[in-house]
């Protein structure tokens, strides 16, 4: 078991949608190495008002690259590595993970 995850961590919100509004699911690898700043840039970029299922898959597809590019680079400060740095862990770049995106509209 990772040291950094436990049961007791899940965020467990509870969100009132509505028509029209985008859900984005996803396992760690993609928060551990894209900032949520960087995401809400690649999702506001790539998306068009009428968010198709085919656009939806190209943004999901979109940032499972840049996590896995990020994952991979020792040379950035991840959000996983400023959140080890925060609790005195060295941790340089990004963290190799899986990752999985899911987008629905």
């Amino acid at each position: 078991m990772d040291q950094f995850d436990s049961p007791e961590d899940v965020d467990s919100p509870v969100l009132n949608v509505i028509d029209g509004d985008l859900i984005l699911l996803s396992t760690d690898g993609l928060f551990d190495n894209v900032s949520e700043e960087e995401i809400y840039s690649i999702m506001k970029a790539n998306l068009s008002h009428s968010a198709t299922h085919s656009t939806l898959q190209h943004i999901a597809e979109v940032l499972v690259k840049r996590a896995q590019a990020l994952s991979m680079d020792r040379n950035i400060d991840s959000p996983f590595a400023l959140l080890a740095k925060e609790n005195n862990i060295l941790w340089g770049g990004g963290r190799k993970d899986d990752i999985t995106v899911i987008i629905a509209r």
